[in-house]
């Protein structure tokens, strides 16, 4: 009778730590499940985020665009390699836009030059007269103006988006030295006396070390 009894509870503790292990295995299941889905959802919205950022640029509204950066920062922390390298191509592309309008302006001087030096050398007209002249045609060019426009709105966008950029540069600097540093520098444990006393040699002389 004893030890029918004694192997029942044996049995009964075996299927209770059975139950027990699986019902362990399935809490980790969710907690796993729960981890993937707030994951992916991190995700969504850091993308979300950056397209805000985005979309201000592309817009020209370079207001939201830094206001819509300090949000993604806050939540998200610094840029990573594949929203930088956004942000640089866009940065080239703007500077592309500006190097283009400057040849342009260039192309357009130098053809008003060119007649203002036939006007003056081969037709003889008066120096001051053509300087005068060569003045308010270019003053008044059509083309000239577009292209001085173009420049003063690329360039703009350009000092707007560097400070973006500079910023997020900065934020991935100081994530990356916070790193190194924890990696390299191990910091003492303090305990509650302001001094520790060390063992040198084989005389075991006793120093204060101050903390």
């Amino acid at each position: 009778m004893y030890r029918k009894r004694y192997t029942s509870t044996s049995s009964a503790s075996e299927r209770g730590s059975i139950l027990s292990f699986s019902r362990f295995q399935r809490l980790r299941k969710i907690i796993t499940s729960l981890k993937t889905q707030i994951s992916s959802m991190e995700g969504t919205n850091r993308k979300e985020s950056f397209e805000k950022v985005q979309k201000g640029l592309e817009s020209d509204d370079f207001w939201t665009a830094g206001f819509e950066m300090a949000r993604f920062e806050k939540m998200h922390g610094h840029l990573d390699n594949t929203e930088m390298e956004w942000l640089i191509n866009y940065q080239e592309y703007i500077h592309k836009q500006i190097k283009d309008h400057i040849l342009s302006t260039i192309v357009v001087s130098k053809n008003q030059a060119q007649e203002d030096f036939h006007d003056w050398l081969n037709n003889g007209t008066p120096i001051d007269v053509v300087a005068a002249q060569s003045s308010k045609t270019f003053h008044k060019s059509h083309e000239i103006q577009t292209h001085l426009l173009g420049i003063k709105d690329w360039t703009r966008r350009a000092g707007f988006l560097s400070i973006i950029i500079k910023k997020g540069k900065q934020e991935w600097i100081m994530k990356m030295e916070r790193k190194e540093n924890a990696a390299w520098i191990k910091i003492p444990k303090v305990g509650t006396r302001d001094q520790r006393t060390a063992s040198i040699g084989n005389n075991k002389k006793r120093i204060k070390l101050s903390e």
